[in-house]
């Protein structure tokens, strides 16, 4: 009988390493600065193996001629990763800021671009733990 429970005790304890019920605590907070969006939040319900956090975006940029007129822009996906944060008390904070998307604009016309679909991955031990889109 005594053979039966070690690797059940195994098993257990193994489980403990991964997130047992991930979960923003509160809204992540998105902002936009310099045409990159940056996004920061806290994650609970985390074990304890380093964590890397994931943000996509679709970006859409547009040109501002000099004459105030915006012509057809470029719709692109941006991204950003931050990696090996360590929670502590299965709680860890992060900010992933992505990158700028292209400057699709002639010279003389200003970009601006703006963000939608914006998808937030969290992994914990090469696992999926958390997924989440605004």
């Amino acid at each position: 009988m005594r053979r039966n429970l070690l690797p059940l005790a195994a098993v257990l304890v193994a489980g403990v390493a991964f997130a047992a019920n991930a979960h923003f605590i509160g809204a992540p907070s998105v902002t936009q600065n310099n045409r990159q969006l940056k996004v920061c939040g806290t994650i609970a319900g985390l074990g304890n193996q380093d964590v890397t956090v994931e943000v996509s975006a679709k970006a859409t940029t547009t040109c501002t001629n000099k004459g105030g007129n915006p012509p057809p822009g470029l719709i692109e996906t941006v991204s950003g990763t931050v990696s090996n944060l360590h929670p502590e008390n299965g709680k860890v904070s992060f900010c992933v800021t992505t990158s700028a998307p292209s400057d699709p604009c002639p010279d003389g016309m200003r970009p601006a671009s703006t963000f939608s679909d914006i998808s937030v991955k969290v992994y914990q031990g090469g696992k999926l733990v958390l997924s989440q889109s605004f």
